[in-house]
C-alpha cells in the first residue's frame, strides 16, 4: 500500500506548502545591517525594531521610527562522503532477500554539495503612542525566492530509500520562512528597561482519508483531506541595566519554536472491512521542521562620543532538541556561542562596524547509527552605517558583508565488528539483515547476510566543511 501512502503524504505536503515552515533566519545571520555588521552582539545595544530579537528591552534606547532592508546569502558548503568498501551493501538474491537490495534504491548515495540560499526583504516600525517611556514594535522578515520551504529527513539508514544523502541539521532550510514578531517596553526607571514580546510561527494538523477499492491496484484511490492551519508561539523577554553613563547590560529569553505537521491517514481498503484490526488502518504521524531551542543571551556595551563595544554570550538549551521526525535526541549539547561587537563613530556621515564570533555546534560526534550533521562556525563581520538628512528627517543608509567559516570536521563510524539489529532503541550501527537471517524457501542460513550490511548513506563516514556568505543594507528612518 505504499503509493497511497506516497500520494496522500504528497498532498498533504502541497496543502502546507505555503506555510511557513522552517526556524529564524535571525539565528543564522542575525538580523539589521547595524548588528548583523556587529557579529550580533547586540543585546545590550539594540534599540530599535531588531531589538525584538536580540533583546526586546532595548526598544527604549532610540526613538520610535521605521526600517526596511534586504539581504542576501550564498553558500560553498560541502558533506563529502567517504568510499563505501565493497561487501557492506545490502545483497540481491532475487525475490527471496531479505531485504530491498541496495542497487534498487532510487537515488544513488551521493555527497551534498549546497544548502538553500536565501533571500529576502524585512521591515519594522517602532512607536510610542505619545508615551515618551513606551515602545511598541513589530518586525517581519519575507524570503522572497520562495513562499516557503519543507524538506525533512531520516538521521539513519531510512534516509537510503529517499535522497541517500545527508543533510546540514541545522543550517539550510532553517532561513527559508517568513518570520513575525511583536512586543514592547517600558522604562521603570532611567537606568531601567523591561520588555516582553512573542515569535508567531503555524503549525498544522490534518487527516488524510483515503478509500482503496481494488487493493491490487494502488494507484487508483479516494482521497478527501481535512487540513487546520494553527499557529505557535515563542515568548520574549528581556531588559536593559544602564548602571551608569555609556555602560549597559542586557538580559534576553527567545523561547522554544519549531514547525510542527501532526495528523493522521485513514485508509479503507475494500476487502478488510470485516477485519476489525484493518478496517480503517490509522497510520500516526508527527513532523517537526528545525526546531529552535530555548536561549539566553547576556550582552554589555560601553560607549564613548567615538567607539562603542559589545559583547555577547548566547546560552541554548539544545538539550530538548526535537529531529524531523518529532523525537527527543539524546546528546545534543548545550552551548555557548560567544560574540563581539565594535562600532566607531569615523565623522557625522560615517559609522564604522565590525564584528566576530563564534558558534558551536551542539551535535556529538556521529559515530553511531545517526547522521546530524553539523560545524562550529566561525563568523566574521564587517559594515557600516551613513547617516543621512531628508527633508529635515534622520535617516540612515547601513550595510553589511557576513562570512560564516565551518570548522572542517571529520567523521568516522565506530566499526568494532560487533553490530546490533536496526531496532528503535539501537544507537550504535546497526546490521539491516542479521546473521541468522534464513532463506524463506529452504531455511538454511544465508552466507552473504554475515556480517554488517548497511545501506546508512553515512557509512563508513564523511567530511563536512565550506562558508557561507551574506551581504544586506537597510534604511532606518527615525521620526
Amino acid at each position: 500500500m505504499q503509493k497511497w501512502l506516497v500520494g496522500a503524504a504528497a498532498v498533504l505536503a502541497l496543502l502546507v506548502h505555503v506555510s511557513a515552515a522552517h526556524a529564524n533566519a535571525f539565528d543564522v545571520f542575525g538580523i539589521g545591517a547595524r548588528g548583523t555588521a556587529m557579529g550580533g552582539a547586540m543585546s545590550a545595544t539594540a534599540g530599535n525594531y531588531t531589538a525584538l530579537y536580540y533583546n526586546v528591552g532595548g526598544l527604549t534606547l532610540e526613538e520610535p521610527g521605521f526600517g526596511v532592508g534586504m539581504m542576501a546569502a550564498v553558500d560553498d558548503v560541502t558533506i563529502r562522503l567517504k568510499p563505501r568498501p565493497d561487501g557492506y551493501n545490502l545483497p540481491d538474491l532475487g525475490t527471496t532477500s531479505a531485504a530491498i537490495p541496495s542497487k534498487f534504491r532510487l537515488n544513488d548515495r551521493a555527497d551534498t554539495d549546497d544548502i538553500e540560499d536565501t533571500y529576502g526583504v524585512y521591515l519594522g516600525a517602532v512607536t510610542d503612542l505619545g508615551v515618551d517611556e513606551l515602545r511598541l514594535a513589530v518586525l517581519v522578515f519575507l524570503p522572497v525566492n520562495r513562499v516557503g520551504l519543507q524538506s525533512t529527513h531520516y538521521p539513519d539508514e531510512r534516509e537510503q530509500y529517499f535522497s541517500n544523502q545527508l543533510s546540514f541539521e541545522l543550517l539550510g532550510d532553517r532561513s527559508q520562512r517568513q518570520v513575525i514578531m511583536v512586543g514592547g517596553a517600558y522604562r521603570l526607571f532611567r537606568w531601567l528597561s523591561v520588555g516582553a514580546g512573542l515569535s508567531w510561527l503555524p503549525d498544522s494538523a490534518g487527516t488524510n482519508s483515503v478509500y482503496l477499492d481494488n487493493p491490487t491496484d494502488q494507484s487508483d484511490f479516494d482521497i478527501v483531506l481535512d487540513n487546520d492551519q494553527g499557529g505557535r508561539i515563542a515568548p520574549q523577554a528581556g531588559f536593559i541595566l544602564s548602571p551608569s553613563d555609556g555602560f549597559r547590560l542586557g538580559l534576553a529569553y527567545r523561547g522554544e519554536l519549531y514547525f510542527s505537521l501532526a495528523g493522521k491517514n485513514e485508509v479503507q481498503i475494500r476487502g478488510f472491512q470485516d477485519k476489525e484490526e484493518q478496517f480503517p488502518i490509522d497510520q500516526e504521524f508527527e513532523v517537526v521542521v528545525n526546531y529552535t531551542p530555548h536561549q539566553f543571551a547576556f550582552g554589555t556595551a560601553y560607549e564613548t562620543d567615538e567607539l562603542l563595544v559589545s559583547l555577547d554570550v548566547t546560552h541554548a538549551l539544545w538539550e530538548y532538541y526535537r529531529n524531523n521526525q518529532g523525537e527527543r535526541v539524546d546528546g545534543f549539547d548545550n552551548t555557548f556561542a560567544f560574540r563581539l561587537g565594535a562600532e566607531y563613530f569615523w565623522n557625522p556621515s560615517f559609522k564604522l562596524r565590525g564584528g566576530v564570533g563564534y558558534e558551536p555546534s551542539p551535535v556529538p560526534d556521529q559515530t553511531g547509527r545517526t547522521n546530524y550533521v553539523d560545524n562550529d562556525r566561525l563568523i566574521l563581520s564587517l559594515g557600516a552605517g551613513h547617516p543621512l538628512s531628508f527633508l529635515d528627517q534622520a535617516i540612515e543608509l547601513s550595510w553589511y558583508v557576513q562570512v560564516q567559516h565551518l570548522l572542517a570536521r571529520d567523521t568516522d563510524k565506530d566499526n568494532d565488528g560487533a553490530f546490533p539489529d536496526c531496532d528503535s532503541d539501537t544507537k550504535r550501527l546497526c546490521d539491516e539483515i542479521p546473521d541468522d537471517t534464513r532463506d524463506p524457501v529452504d531455511g538454511q542460513p544465508v552466507p552473504e547476510y554475515s556480517g554488517l550490511q548497511t545501506g546508512n548513506p553515512g557509512f563508513p563516514g564523511y567530511q563536512s566543511f565550506g562558508d557561507i556568505i551574506s551581504v544586506g543594507v537597510d534604511l532606518q528612518w527615525t521620526f
